[in-house]
């Protein structure tokens, strides 16, 4: 089986870069047009992250983590 940010990676391609933080990741999207956005939520929600959408350095990025205990 294929660790989630191996997965991550293979869906933003060259579209957005994949980084680990909180213990989740954080996707900057690059290219908006080309990424597969429902496949990453998908993915996303599927490891039960809670997951935003915010601001950084004028680009969208997509964050998770894993829910709060």
């Amino acid at each position: 089986m294929v660790d989630p940010e191996s997965r991550l990676k293979g869906l933003v391609e060259d579209n957005a870069t994949v980084s680990s933080l909180y213990g989740g990741f954080e996707i900057v999207v690059t290219n908006p047009l080309k990424l597969k956005w429902h496949r990453i939520f998908l993915l996303l929600l599927e490891l039960d992250h809670e997951v935003w959408v915010r601001r950084k350095d004028e680009k969208l990025a997509i964050v998770s983590k894993p829910p709060s205990v």
